[in-house]
Formats: C-alpha cells, structure tokens, sequence
C-alpha cells in the first residue's frame, strides 16, 4: 500500500519568499519598493523619496523582499552573531547626549575603563572585544531566573534600581521581600570557579549587591541577608554563598559611586588601576579602550613593552629603573626562598593518610615522565645488534606516571556549612547541658551527624533540681 505524503503548506508569503529566493531576489541584500524599483532608484539621502521611473511618491520595502534578505542574512549566522544581531535590535539606543552614569557593576572596575566609556577623548574608537563567555552568561541567567519566576512568583526579578543621582536604573536580578534577601546571580569560568571555591566571592561582588540592598532599604524594602549563587559554566556545578547586610558597607559603596561620578563630571581623568597588557587579560583583550589607553600601537612600532611605553616614557629616570630593578630582584629571591620551603613542606606530608584534615584536603593528581636516555641508550643497542638477531619492532619509551597530591583549602562553602554544623552542635551539645535530667538521671549523649565535625565527648548530666 502506498502512502500518500502532503505537500507542507507553507503561509502565502513564506511561499513567495521561497520563490524570490529561488530566482535569486536580494542577493545582494537590497530589499526593493512596493513600487517594484530599487531601493536605490529612489531619492533622497538615504533613498526614502521618490522614484520617477515607477512615479511612486516614496520609499516603502517590499516585506516579502524583506524576508528574503533577511534569510539570506542569517545563513551566515552562528552563536556570537546572533547574540549581537540580538543586543543591536534589543538595545535601547540614547536619544541626544547621554548624560554620565555610574552603576554598581563598576564597583571595583579600572576607573580608566570608566572615564573611557562615559567621557570618550576625541579621537578615541572603541574595539570589539570577545563576548562568547558573557553572552552564555547571558542565557544562563534568563532561562535560570525564568524557570525560578515560575516557581517562586513572590520574588521580584530584574529589579530596577536607580542609584542616588545616576540617570539611569541599574537592575538586581532576584529580591525575596519574604525572607528579606537580595540574591545575585553569577556565572564563572573554570579560573574564577576556584578561586571563588578557595575564597569566596570576591569583595566586588559583595559590595555591587551592597549597594544595590542600600538603596533597597532606603525606598523601605527590607533587605536582611545578600546571597550569591555562582554557576560555573563548563560544567554546570553551583554553590551559594550568603552573608547579612552591612548598611555601612551599602553607604559606602553607594558613596564611592557617587564620588566616581563627581570626579567624571568634573572633567577629570581618572587612574589606571590595572597592571596592563602584559600581564592583564583584562588589558590585553577585554577592554575596548586597551590600544588608546596603553599606546599599543605606538610601543609596537618601537618594539618595547606598553607599559614601558605608557608609563616610563622613552626616556625613563634612572633612578626609577634602578628601584624597579630592585624591587624585581627582591621578589625572585623571595620566590625562591618560598619555592625551597613549600618543597620542605610537601616532603613532610608525603606518606600521610589520604583524607582532609580541618579546613585541608588532598587533590589526587598524575605527572607522566619519559627517560629519554635510557631509550636512547636502547635505540642504540638496538641498531648495533645484527639484524637476525635484533628484536622485529624498535622498542617503545617507557613512560613513569606518578600520583601526586596537591594540598588545598576546602571550597569556601563547604567550609562554611561544616563551620554552621559545628555551631549548631555545640548549641545543642549546651543546651543538653542545660535542660533538666530526666528521673533515671541518665548521661545523655550527643550524636554529631556530620563526617567531618571531630566527634564530641559525652556530656555530663545535670544535677536534678
């Protein structure tokens, strides 16, 4: 039996825009008139007027042309280009001069950067810079916040926030009024993902959502913990870190803010406060102001450092370099000293049992090593054997793998949860102390349910009253 297949019905002007598309309409991507004319046949600067050949009165694109274009437009378009097209139509593009503005995510960022973004000199052109790891944090965060919507619809999400005196709102992503908790959410790449596993959030962090809860608190809504949830990217671990609001950590943040725009209006040419290109990523490639900031062109054309460049000058003071040279020759014999002593201290925890110790734990890791001269020696051996009686095949190097272990600190929120865990055993462990015995004045007995925690002792019963 054969079955019949239906054509797919394709709405009217789907199915003339696969036709153009077909003949080749706007190939070269301009998207002509109702009228049948060019775009380009019209008149006007920007080809909006008339069109004498049709006699049309002005410029109205023909929408099934327009599909076409767009079509053609994005075959060509992947992750990042999308993402952009995305910013470029969604962006809320200023109307006039924009006034200067200051926001809580500057906190903490190279005042230089600042100055460059909301006072450009003359002359300056911005650079594109990598977006990739931003624009994942991007969807992270709105498919994450959209399904914690659905969930908890008590909580306000993308909150806007206007700081004091800043012309535009700032937005907080998530706000409990309930439990009065302003959360933030951030996304990490493998390096930040440690670090903030050794340390915790970074004080930046802590200090955007302080402003953020100052100003909350100051329009009357009640802000008494500021979590941070951080998600690493790669591969999708997540840890929460929470701490209470310090209203005068909030007042001042908010106060550096406004100081920093005062400074801005004011004409003034703020600091640098990174290392440079050389040895800052951030110089070397995530900032749009990187060649004019630090004359990268300039230095390369000399063949010298940018830093050099910037900092020094072509002819630097003797005396400068002298106590450069000596604070730099001072930092290596330090690092060779601590170099000999870290050595002396693995060799003292090599043979100890594998397990955590406090806020210490051992990571397992593998070095694979070859001896080279050994097989040359046997390459050797094995060509000045006679042929009849070497081995068929050349032999193989011998690889060595050795397990080493690193000595880390416990991630920042284990520690903290193992650190609540204790406390809240020690409560328990006096208030058992405290309560009344009971009438076979029988010793009680605590149970730590945690792995980690050093168990505790019995406690003592209490005299009866």
């Amino acid at each position: 039996m054969t079955i019949a297949i239906p054509e797919p019905v394709l709405p009217p002007a789907i199915a003339r825009a696969r036709e153009l598309y077909l003949a080749g309409a706007a190939a070269d991507g301009d998207v002509p008139c109702i009228c049948g004319a060019a775009h380009a046949d019209h008149t006007g600067p920007t080809h909006a007027g008339k069109c004498a050949a049709t006699e049309c009165n002005r410029y109205r694109a023909d929408r099934v042309a327009e599909l076409v274009a767009g079509a053609r437009a994005a075959l060509d378009h992947g992750f990042d280009e999308t993402m952009r097209a995305y910013d470029a139509a969604t962006r809320k593009k200023p109307k006039g001069p924009r006034p200067i503005n200051v926001r809580p995510s500057d906190v903490g960022a190279c005042p230089r950067s600042i100055w460059y973004r909301e006072t450009p000199p003359e002359g300056y052109t911005p650079l594109d810079t990598p977006k990739g790891a931003a624009h994942v944090g991007t969807l992270i965060d709105e498919s994450f916040l959209a399904r914690r919507a659905k969930l908890y619809p008590w909580r306000y999400y993308q909150f806007e926030v206007t700081l004091p005196g800043m012309p535009r709102p700032g937005r907080l992503d998530e706000y409990d009024p309930i439990t009065a908790r302003l959360i933030s959410l951030k996304t990490a790449g493998s390096w930040r993902w440690d670090v903030t596993g050794q340390h915790g959030p970074s004080d930046k962090w802590w200090d955007q959502d302080h402003a953020y809860a100052a100003v909350l608190t100051a329009l009357g809504y009640p802000v008494e913990e500021i979590e941070v949830l951080v998600i690493e990217r790669e591969a999708g671990n997540s840890e929460r870190h929470v701490m209470p609001y310090d209203p005068i950590r909030g007042e001042r943040v908010l106060h550096e803010l406004t100081t920093l725009r005062t400074r801005l209006e004011a004409g003034e040419v703020l600091e640098r406060t990174e290392a440079g290109p050389s040895t800052s990523k951030l110089c070397s490639t995530y900032c749009p102001a990187r060649a004019h900031c630090w004359n990268i062109p300039e230095a390369e054309a000399l063949g010298v450092s940018p830093e050099n460049y910037t900092i020094l000058g072509l002819t630097p003071d003797e005396q400068r370099v002298e106590s450069i040279a000596e604070e730099l020759v001072g930092l290596r014999e330090q690092r060779l000293a601590i170099s000999k002593s870290e050595d002396e201290l693995k060799a003292l925890l090599d043979g100890v049992a594998i397990r955590p110790y406090g806020e210490y734990e051992p990571a397992e890791g593998k070095s694979t090593s070859t001896a080279w001269n050994d097989y040359r020696a046997e390459v050797e051996k094995f060509f000045a054997t006679p042929e009849w009686d070497r081995p068929a095949e050349l032999p193989e190097p011998r690889k060595t793998t050795r397990i080493n272990y690193t000595w880390k600190r416990l991630r920042k929120a284990t520690r903290d949860r193992l650190a609540k865990e204790k406390q809240a055993a020690l409560e328990a462990a006096q208030a058992a102390m405290e309560a009344p015995a009971g009438e076979e004045n029988t010793p009680r007995t605590l149970t730590v349910v945690s792995e980690r925690l050093e168990p505790l002792a019995e406690l003592p019963a209490a005299e009866a009253s």
